[in-house]
């Protein structure tokens, strides 16, 4: 395990209650609390002062266990140490470490044979988990499950800058802690002078060779027979996350195996990366329709799906064109089929957040008569209408959207949020709809903020105006945003100057995103 050891018990403080004139239970009960509460923030080693006495054993036990991050070569330990203590593990995150490869393979795609070992690599650390898990006496539910996986060499070669969940990149994000106190953001490898892989002075100077890139994000092989996964229901997960930093991706099949054997999921944050080729991207929208359509538990309530998109990458694909041919212009299209599936799967949602794998207006367009959104509270949509307009014809189908936007939001009786927004390399735009009714704020607002400027037909308004009058209890308020002046090269600049609800990605990708893009090569 790479978080802090169960009960270490090193040249951490030892038998502080000997010592004459401090006697540990004369301390006031607050100040003993703000001890407990202090210990975990001074660094690495503090769980040895679980060893000073048994209270303080069982008191930094909670936090001790209360995250735990664990590659599969340890669970034998974990299954061993844990039992007892599985009430108090809050966040578990599985990291599977893949095959290495050399520098000879490092600008070669990856090939079957070593695919479908990485896939057994994968299926066996799930299973072994999920048995792992199925023994634990813990009472109902209340357990993050995360996962991971990638080859420790893909940080080695022309990607030492991306972060991909390995070692020594730390483990979590905590929005309140100091810089100091995130290791994970700071520890990256750092580059030096490497020009065999494009590295100069920390920086990475030249875009990567188109196999280098695809090498990152795993073999594409659809006929490939693969071994299901063997594994129990695990009512105590209520949590899922998969983060942007797994380039790779879970095979669909298995990922639909492990997430119907979670009965009690309620949350699912799912990051995922596009497809470069039409094959895939074919392929990936089926699964799509099919997993998201029917393959999530019905106790689910939010998701928040985002499928990151890199411009840069995606015209590595098309400048080095081999074999399966490359998105036209590297832009993803939407398949209505799957925009229709989220549609369906949202009436049984209290939040959704939807980035670039559906349009919205398809969203939109498969509303059906009779439907109403009784738990729907938060909706966050991408649309590729939403771009900088050239013509009548492009303004057109910005309104047609947004009036349509506000045509089924009267079907959302009790919706707080909705967000539709876009990015395009230099340009980004968002418009949002926010009904507040607390004992500060009480008002319903529409607004907008982006590259350029926006005046929305009067009918747009009218369209959203009638929302404000269905369904809260204020007049609307229309508030357009200062123009954003920045130039944006990239997409997580693009989500933080629009400032975006906190589901459209989860703030330590959305951390890592910057940071990757402060030395990339574009």
């Amino acid at each position: 395990m790479t978080d802090q050891p169960a009960l270490a018990m090193g040249s951490g403080p030892q038998n502080i209650t000997e010592k004459r004139g401090l006697v540990w239970t004369s301390f006031p009960p607050e100040l003993r609390c703000k001890i407990f509460e202090y210990l975990p923030g001074t660094g690495r080693g503090w769980s040895a002062c679980a060893s000073v006495c048994k209270e303080w054993q069982a008191e930094l036990e909670k936090e001790n266990f209360r995250r735990l991050k664990v590659t599969a070569a340890d669970l034998e330990t974990m299954a061993a140490i844990i039992p007892d203590r599985a009430n108090l593990v809050r966040h578990l995150w599985l990291n599977i470490e893949l095959l290495r490869y050399s520098c000879q393979a490092c600008r070669q795609r990856e090939g079957k044979s070593w695919y479908l070992k990485n896939h057994n690599l994968i299926r066996k650390a799930i299973e072994k988990l999920w048995a792992i898990l199925s023994g634990w006496r813990r009472e109902g539910a209340g357990l993050t499950l995360e996962l991971s996986m990638q080859s420790p060499s893909d940080k080695e070669h022309f990607f030492k800058n991306f972060y991909f969940g390995g070692e020594p990149e730390g483990w979590v994000f905590d929005p309140s802690a100091p810089p100091t106190q995130r290791p994970n953001m700071e520890r990256n490898i750092r580059a030096g002078h490497d020009e065999w892989h494009h590295w100069i002075d920390d920086r990475n100077t030249t875009a990567p060779f188109e196999y280098a890139l695809e090498r990152i994000f795993g073999g594409v092989y659809c006929s490939v027979p693969r071994i299901p996964a063997n594994i129990p229901r695990l009512p105590m997960v209520d949590r899922l996350e998969i983060r942007r930093q797994t380039r790779r991706p879970f095979e669909p099949h298995l990922l639909e195996n492990l997430v119907n054997q979670l009965p009690e999921l309620k949350s699912f944050t799912y990051e995922l990366w596009q497809k470069w080729h039409v094959q895939a991207q074919q392929a990936a929208d089926r699964h799509h329709v099919r997993f998201f359509g029917l393959g999530l538990p019905r106790k689910l309530r939010e998701l928040s799906v985002f499928e990151e998109t890199n411009e840069a990458f995606a015209s590595v694909f098309v400048e080095g064109y081999v074999g399966s041919p490359p998105l036209p212009n590297g832009i993803r299209m939407a398949s209505p089929q799957v925009g229709a599936a989220f549609a369906t799967l949202s009436l049984l949602l209290e939040k959704l957040s939807v980035a670039f794998m559906i349009e919205a207006w398809d969203f939109f367009s498969a509303y059906q008569p009779g439907w109403v959104w009784d738990n729907l509270t938060s909706l966050v949509l991408t649309s590729r209408r939403l771009i900088k307009p050239e013509n009548n014809q492009e303004v057109d189908d910005m309104e047609r959207l947004l009036s349509s936007a506000a045509e089924v939001a009267l079907s959302m009786p009790v919706l707080k949020t909705m967000v539709i927004w876009n990015f395009r390399m230099g340009h980004a735009f968002k418009f949002y709809y926010c009904a507040k009714d607390t004992r500060t704020d009480k008002e319903t607002v529409i607004g907008w903020r982006g590259t350029w400027d926006f005046n929305p037909d009067a009918s747009v308004i009218n369209s959203w105006a009638k929302v404000a009058r269905k369904n809260t209890r204020y007049n609307l308020r229309v508030t357009p945003e200062p123009n954003i002046d920045e130039g944006i090269k990239s997409l997580a600049k693009a989500i933080k100057l629009l400032d975006l609800p906190s589901e459209v990605v989860h703030p330590e990708s959305l951390l890592q995103m910057l940071k990757e893009a402060d030395t990339s090569w574009v």
